[in-house]
């Protein structure tokens, strides 16, 4: 299957799972994470949440994120994001107050679909 959004990405779904390729299908990489070892008979990656679904040999869906997870500072200031892709250094102070810093990152991990 070809993204849509970058010909250059490809998915392919086989009798050990689903692979990947960035680069047109030069070198590909398993993209199996959380799926069970099981025929993949039928990919379908959604146009715009960028889900890639997969229908399994008797074992269900399959449903996985394709794009990479965003990065923002929640505390203490919020609202900075950045790109995936891009090194940024965090730096924060306190203002003199007591207190912690805290980073959260969040990604919706590869599920399976009952």
């Amino acid at each position: 299957m070809i993204d849509q959004s970058d010909g250059n990405k490809l998915y392919a779904g086989n009798d050990l799972g689903v692979y990947y390729s960035s680069n047109a299908g030069s070198s590909w990489a398993d993209y199996s994470t959380g799926l069970p070892n099981v025929v993949v008979d039928f990919l379908a990656l959604h146009p715009s949440t960028g889900k890639l679904r997969a229908g399994t040999h008797g074992r269900g869906m399959w449903e996985t994120e394709t794009t990479a997870p965003s990065l923002m500072v929640l505390t203490p200031n919020g609202g900075e994001s950045w790109s995936t892709g891009v090194s940024n250094t965090i730096t924060s102070g306190t203002g003199g107050l007591g207190g912690n810093v805290a980073i959260e990152i969040n990604r919706d991990y590869r599920t399976a679909l009952g």
